[in-house]
């Protein structure tokens, strides 16, 4: 059984870099966040981010497009913590205003603690953390 399971992470791993056109990096680990999923996000260039989100069941935790906008923090990072029994979120990172903007590719399946790396071109790499 352990096996099967240890299978099925890896495979969903594989998964969520070949759907999100992300690369997936640093440690893994399959216990889910007791306080929700916790997002930061490092952004190379862009001065506005944008956080957008759904649910599996098609909920959209922070609203319509282009979701909510990200204050950068103290550490340069932008971070959003979402509601505890939010265990399991896709995003999009996005610069969107009225005029247009620039957006990653569909980042799914987060579950824990994770931070995106977003370059100038909108492409990410996502770290899992403990």
């Amino acid at each position: 059984m352990k096996k099967i399971y240890l299978l099925m992470m890896l495979l969903s791993t594989m998964l969520l870099s070949i759907t999100t056109g992300c690369t997936n990096s640093g440690k893994k680990t399959a216990e889910e966040n007791a306080n929700g999923v916790v997002v930061k996000i490092s952004v190379v260039t862009w001065d506005r981010v944008n956080l957008y989100a759904w649910l599996d069941d098609g909920r959209r935790p922070l609203g319509n497009w282009p979701g909510e906008s990200l204050e950068k923090g103290e550490d340069g990072m932008y971070e959003y913590h979402f509601a505890p029994e939010i265990k399991r979120v896709n995003v999009v990172v996005n610069n969107f205003t009225e005029e247009g903007g620039s957006q990653t590719q569909d980042v799914t399946g987060l579950t824990g603690t994770v931070t995106l790396h977003v370059d100038e071109s909108g492409h990410c790499t996502v770290e899992k953390m403990e």
